[in-house]
């Protein structure tokens, strides 16, 4: 166990390194610092290095380069080499690693090299300041925030990546990178994650690119791709890279098959090196993610993930919902009459109402009064509503439901008979009378 050291002036800090059939196994890298906001008292390379490591944990770590930079180009806060398996890179900020030359190569936040043997985790890191010219010659000579270079089965929930700062050669043509995945990666689980890519370029407009996501690999190295907050506004923006550029969402998602529930949207960062998020105004973030119960339960900060409305990225608020009232009306009415009344017992403003028959929107959404909302007439049906905030669009079902059944009148027949016809007059005559109504019997059975 490496644990809660302070690291600098050195070419790598902590490097763990087995060879094969000699793993080292359930190492532990946490709670350290390692390099400096000084310059000269930096980590020039790479803080943490693991190759034929198992079961190794990397967790709770600042792990930063020479903010100035420096012309050493490869640079990143983790490497995962050759035969490491079950890694877990979590909860650790990685910053500053940045390649001031002009020879068109690249650094990262996170490299993955291993294979996809086992299940690595990358989970809840901030990574930024991650700075190069690039060269789009090849995918791994660019500044990238997570790189996967070989292998796989990853799983990389919870991240916040912000890429900026005007590097992007003058010389080569360079890319910058939030998820950078080489060709013949597999099992790809890439899910509620900020990347947002602000970068430009070194002097003029030049034709470098910037990318959300950039995938040499098909698209189905990806088993899931969704929740995650694209944001591009670099230059010459593009949401990803799939045998061609994509610059809409809707285009990504076209090209993923994936990334239903992922938005285009600016996440509210604080600051280029601060990636926690604006409440106010709200981050789009905010209760936008996928609940992973069991497999990522806290934030960086350790807080306590939602189970129902998690935040995109590391960093875990709590997301204002609308308030849940209940939904009443159940009844029957006669055909050719008219239908019933659903009522909402209440209303929020700033909350827009949208009433559901049989899981299909009825009609225009409401916006909420602070009172009760009723809607007449409705016919038969399964009626319920959702309830979705003006700001964000983030939804929820209100309580309950109301059925509503349509009676069929039946038909009814009348007969009179005497009990002498004719008669004469004065003579008394008895009348029967035979009413006959049409029952409708309905049989239920359960198998």
């Amino acid at each position: 166990m490496i644990d809660n050291n302070v690291i600098t002036k050195t070419y790598y800090g902590v490097s763990i390194n087995g060879i094969s059939g000699g793993v080292n196994y359930n190492g532990q890298i946490t709670n350290n610092i390692i390099g400096s906001a000084t310059d000269a008292e930096a980590v020039a390379y790479r803080p943490v290095v693991i190759t034929y490591a198992d079961n190794m944990l990397i967790s709770n770590n600042e792990l930063k380069g020479a903010p100035a930079g420096v012309s050493t180009y490869y640079q990143c806060g983790v490497y995962v080499g050759t035969g490491s398996t079950n890694t877990k890179i979590k909860k650790n900020i990685i910053h500053d690693f940045y390649y001031t030359g002009t020879s068109g190569y690249g650094n990262y936040g996170i490299w993955y090299a291993s294979d996809a043997s086992t299940v690595t985790q990358i989970h809840n890191n901030v990574i930024y300041n991650i700075k190069a010219d690039g060269d789009q010659s090849a995918i791994n000579y660019n500044p990238i925030g997570i790189y996967v270079s070989a292998g796989g089965n990853l799983q990389i929930y919870y991240n916040s990546i912000y890429l900026s700062g005007s590097t992007l050669g003058s010389s080569y043509s360079g890319q910058s990178i939030g998820v950078g995945i080489a060709s013949g990666i597999t099992l790809v689980n890439l899910r509620n994650n900020i990347i947002q890519n602000s970068m430009t370029t070194a002097a003029g407009t030049g034709v470098n690119k910037t990318y959300a996501v950039y995938c040499l690999s098909p698209n189905t190295a990806f088993t899931a791709i969704n929740n995650n907050d694209y944001f591009v506004n670099g230059i010459n923006p593009q949401i990803g890279y799939l045998a061609g550029d994509f610059a809409t969402l809707a285009a990504w998602k076209g090209a993923t098959g994936q990334d239903i529930a992922s938005i285009n949207a600016d996440p509210l960062y604080t600051s280029t090196s601060n990636l926690t998020l604006s409440t106010s105004p709200a981050s789009p973030a905010i209760g936008f993610a996928i609940p992973l119960s069991g497999i990522v339960d806290d934030d960086i900060l350790s807080n306590l993930r939602s189970l129902s409305f998690p935040t995109i990225g590391a960093y875990e608020y709590t997301a204002v919902v609308p308030t849940v009232f209940n939904v009443s009306g159940s009844g029957e009415y006669c055909q050719g009459s008219s239908g019933l009344t659903v009522t909402l017992s209440g209303s929020e403003t700033g909350v827009n109402y949208q009433l559901m028959k049989d899981n299909v929107n009825l009609g225009d959404v409401v916006a909420g009064t602070g009172e009760t909302l009723s809607w007449i007439d409705l016919l038969a049906g399964t009626y319920t509503v959702k309830a979705s905030m003006a700001a964000n669009g983030l939804s929820i079902m209100m309580n309950g439901n109301a059925v509503i059944t349509e009676t069929i009148p039946l038909p009814v027949s009348v007969s009179i008979s005497a009990s002498a016809n004719p008669v004469f007059e004065g003579t008394a005559v008895t009348l029967q009378l035979f009413l006959k109504i049409q029952v409708q019997i309905r049989f239920t059975t359960g198998l």
